[in-house]
């Protein structure tokens, strides 16, 4: 399985256990995912506003930021072949 399958089919399996009907998936999916990108734009929000941010803490956010960023461009963004 790919990253992208992945992401997809567990983003997928979350949306089923929270009610979502099966027809509203993709389009929920992609909701979610801009809302990631959104989210990840705040991690990295205390790093450029705070000097002297301990380096465990830094390393955590640009982490957060990475994951997120990455899940949400997954979700929001469709391949077309």
């Amino acid at each position: 399985m790919t990253f992208t399958s992945r992401v997809k089919h567990h983003a997928g399996q979350l949306l089923i256990k929270a009610g979502v009907p099966e027809q509203q998936i993709p389009s929920r999916m992609k909701s979610v995912g801009s809302y990631m990108i959104l989210l990840s734009c705040a991690a990295i929000i205390p790093l450029v506003l705070l000097d002297n941010v301990p380096m465990a803490v830094t390393i955590m956010l640009q982490l957060v930021y990475a994951a997120l960023m990455c899940i949400g461009l997954t979700l929001a963004v469709d391949e077309k072949k």
